[in-house]
């Protein structure tokens, strides 16, 4: 699914490339400045916003954040590109979000959104919905900006422009996004699990177990040097067993005991089998398996990075080698496996350490950073320009010549910014239009469009289409193709004022019943539209051809529309049905589940809506 994908990486940058760089970034200084945590007893409703849910220390932290908030009484709801894991506990809302569809197209109303990278700040932040704030944990490029290319600097100093409060998990990620943003941030620790994460109740007898956790590709993980490092201890006649831990099984060939993505309840279990844990990172935030290490009872052998020394303090909790020295780490570990003592003393330190970090304060003071981006949102909101809005109601019946002169008209002689159009009969609820007049404020110049949804079109199905109902003053609709598309509903439609000419013309005749015309309307001008139009005027007809029951015909065309576009949902869709008259029930839902989980195809400029309960609806 690169196609969905692609859809949506092009809305970000839409959105990047067409703002008020100068306005906000001078916001953004003023946010840094200014932020501060309060209190409050609110309970508030809070979504977060997820790229994956695959295992990792970052997903971890994530959904740990979220049920405790849940636990305090707090609305949680999670929007994730991924499935439900199914390796934690998820005790809020989780919602799974199509590849090509925005989050914010599927953000309910919330009192605040937690973004949890920065490339998510461009759509949560532009379309205003409520107060979003960045809690970050540290991507790969934050610390190797250096090696990036220009091109690539330039655009991640841009999408971390964005004016929303940061906070990072570790002081040397804040320091790190000021040097290469700009950005100040504040600094929210980590804590773990202690269902999974205790101490050990037993002595470990026998020769030392030595652990690792990572995956070998990751490079600044440093296992490659962890492995050279055991292998020059292995060469001084230690004995010793070898543990490693890993997301995904390596390439390379490994002696010891590989444990590959195991449950949270056999981490802890592992942890507290190990004498040693071994950490080679050469940079992390704020590392977790050193930390769940110690809480476990491990004596933890660590690089020097910047990271780890939150909490780690050499000669105490830990002992440090050299970042990328693998001798220096064989060292380290020599001298645990001879002396016992010295080992115990790193444990029973490690212990008072873990304890230190602890979710109950953690969450309270995270709760803070929340109410204090509720209150700065409010306070900024003010001090944006006073954008002015009219909204023009058109009469019904006018002809297309009658739409322009009136909307040429409005235009030209408009005394505010910006002007809704809706026709009469439509409607739109008083929030959307205040989140317009929020997003026409904040700077983003470039043409705007909205969903606009017709029940009436098709028997037992709302049409979703696209259309640019938003206008700048003295700007003329239809000169624009390329629009951001805001996560706006207009309801009740009839009227094809806003519609592309072929496609009101298509819409008439399916509207009138003429499906032959249909036919004949494709045979003529099918070759003059673009590749997206050219699938949606295919639906039309396959509608049409099942009307008139020309299945034959619609089989051999949806097969060919299917091969153009997988993610066009809606053919996918309308042939599962077609499979089920033919009795192929196996084709019909593997078509069905197809549409389903691509969900409505709201990257096309018309799809019906809620595709998924449509499919649900044939789905045995």
């Amino acid at each position: 699914m690169n196609e969905l994908r692609y859809h949506y990486i092009k809305y970000i940058q839409k959105i990047v490339n067409n703002r008020n760089k100068h306005y906000l970034s001078e916001l953004s200084k003023r946010i840094d400045v200014l932020f501060s945590p309060k209190n409050n007893q609110t309970k508030l409703k809070i979504v977060y916003v997820m790229n994956h849910a695959r295992v990792c220390g970052g997903v971890k932290i994530l959904l740990e954040h979220t049920n405790h908030l849940v636990d305090r009484g707090h609305d949680v709801v999670i929007l994730c590109r991924d499935d439900k894991p199914d390796w934690r506990d998820v005790k809020a809302n989780f919602i799974k979000v199509p590849l090509h569809v925005g989050f914010m197209q599927m953000m309910p109303d919330v009192d605040i959104i937690v973004c949890t990278v920065a490339d998510q700040l461009p759509e949560c932040y532009s379309m205003q919905k409520a107060p979003v704030i960045l809690f970050e944990q540290g991507d790969t490029y934050i610390y190797e900006y250096d090696k990036l290319g220009e091109n690539v600097q330039s655009y991640f100093k841009e999408i971390w422009n964005f004016p929303v409060p940061v906070v990072g998990v570790s002081k040397i990620l804040v320091d790190t996004l000021e040097k290469n943003f700009g950005r100040k941030g504040q600094v929210l620790h980590n804590a773990l699990d202690n269902k999974y994460f205790y101490p050990r109740t037993n002595q470990l007898k026998g020769k030392p177990r030595i652990l690792f956790v990572g995956q070998e590709e990751n490079a600044f993980k440093g296992i490659k040097d962890i492995r050279e490092a055991l292998k020059v201890v292995r060469k001084s006649g230690r004995d010793f067993d070898e543990v490693w831990v890993t997301q995904q099984a390596p390439q390379s060939h490994f002696d010891g005991t590989l444990v590959v993505n195991p449950s949270q309840i056999d981490l802890g279990d592992i942890y507290r089998s190990c004498d040693i844990f071994v950490s080679g990172s050469y940079y992390e935030s704020f590392p977790l398996p050193p930390l769940e290490a110690m809480t476990c009872g491990c004596a933890v052998i660590s690089t020097n990075n910047k990271g780890v020394q939150e909490y780690g303090i050499d000669g105490y909790n830990c002992l440090f080698g050299r970042i990328g020295d693998p001798k220096s780490l064989a060292e380290q570990i020599m001298l645990l496996i001879d002396d016992y003592e010295k080992r115990m003393e790193l444990v029973e330190n490690g212990y008072v350490t873990s304890e230190k970090f602890n979710w109950e304060s953690i969450i309270l003071n995270w709760e803070q950073y929340l109410y204090a981006t509720i209150e700065q949102w409010n306070n900024v909101s003010q001090l944006f320009s006073q954008t002015s809005l009219h909204i023009e109601v058109l009469p019904k019946g006018l002809s297309s010549e009658q739409v322009y002169i009136m909307i040429n008209e409005v235009q030209l002689k408009l005394n505010k910014d910006w002007c809704l159009y809706l026709i009469e009969g439509e409607t739109i609820d008083n929030e959307s239009i205040e989140q317009i007049k929020r997003i026409i404020s904040i700077g983003v110049d470039i043409p705007f469009s909205v969903q606009v949804l017709y029940s009436n079109d098709v028997p037992d199905h709302t049409i979703i289409r696209t259309e640019q109902r938003l206008l700048k003053r003295g700007v003329l609709p239809f000169q624009n193709s390329d629009l951001l598309f805001l996560p706006i509903k207009i309801g009740n439609a009839n009227e094809s004022y806003f519609l592309s000419k072929w496609l009101g013309e298509i819409r008439k005749l399916y509207k009138n019943r003429n499906y032959l015309g249909i036919i004949e309307w494709t045979k003529e001008k099918f070759s003059t539209l673009t590749e997206e139009e050219k699938l949606i005027a295919t639906k039309w007809l396959i509608l049409s051809l099942l009307e008139l029951d020309r299945i034959d015909e619609l089989v051999t065309i949806a097969n060919e529309a299917i091969k153009q576009d997988i993610t066009y949902s809606d053919i996918s869709y309308l042939f599962g049905r077609v499979c089920i008259i033919l009795g192929q029930s196996n084709l019909s839902s593997e078509l069905l589940k197809i549409a389903q989980e691509v969900g409505s195809a709201t990257h096309y400029g018309e799809t019906f809506d809620d595709i998924k309960t449509l499919c649900k609806m044939y789905l045995p």
